[in-house]
């Protein structure tokens, strides 16, 4: 963020347990099309919520409308160019976060991607990025 505020994504989690019984945590990134900003570099962006939308977001008796899974304002955020370390999960230092003198540009689409994927696009506005973390075994007795 311009301001250098924290900032919260849209997610959903989940416990289950599997076919051996084990339980596995699970969650999930909720994403929407890009706006101005990170069209640049991606076909999709993170929901990022505004911090009045914390509560709603939370609470599970709230309903969750479609105006809060929509692209972050541009104009309240920043983007430098940093390594393509970023790019490598292993890689977890504080000279991700380092801004990098670029000598030549980068494509506007990623490679592969030709320019109307926005039309093309079957997911509609909003998909979602799904990843699994196993933390291991849990207590069978917490729900």
């Amino acid at each position: 963020m311009i301001d250098g505020a924290p900032f919260a994504f849209a997610g959903l989690w989940s416990s289950w347990k599997n076919l051996d019984g084990e339980w596995i945590d699970t969650y999930t990134v909720v994403t929407t099309t890009p706006n101005e900003l990170t069209a640049k570099v991606h076909n999709r962006m993170p929901v990022i919520l505004a911090a009045e939308d914390y509560a709603r977001w939370l609470d599970v008796a709230q309903p969750k409308g479609a105006e809060l899974l929509r692209p972050y304002p541009a104009d309240e955020m920043m983007a430098y160019p940093v390594s393509t370390r970023v790019n490598t999960p292993k890689n977890d230092d504080a000279q991700l976060l380092e801004r990098i003198e670029v000598t030549h540009p980068a494509p506007c689409t990623p490679p592969g991607v030709d320019e109307d994927w926005r039309e093309r696009s079957a997911a509609g506005p909003v998909d979602l990025f799904h990843a699994h973390l196993r933390i291991g075994k849990r207590d069978p007795r917490r729900r």
